[in-house]
């Protein structure tokens, strides 16, 4: 498995990135998040947070096979982290 992400892990970033962008971008024109944010760099971050639950499927902070657990932890840190809550 370690092999397979060393490998993939590239790809996987920037295609993850590539698709959030837009996203991020439409949500900073509409002021939902910081319009300071760094849109790259945003979309790098989150890409990275959300590929992190692919590899990580346990958590100490979070119940990681109860949604609103897991929401209630990507919505303070992945959402607050964007929108400089």
């Amino acid at each position: 498995m370690i092999r397979m992400l060393i490998t993939l892990s590239p790809q996987a970033l920037r295609r993850t990135s590539k698709f959030l962008r837009p996203y991020i971008q439409a949500a900073r024109e509409r002021d939902e998040v910081r319009t300071a944010l760094d849109v790259d760099d945003a979309s790098e971050w989150l890409a990275r947070m959300l590929l992190s639950f692919t590899v990580f499927q346990t958590s100490i902070a979070y119940e990681a096979d109860d949604p609103e657990s897991v929401s209630s932890f990507v919505r303070r840190y992945a959402i607050d982290g964007l929108t400089g809550a």
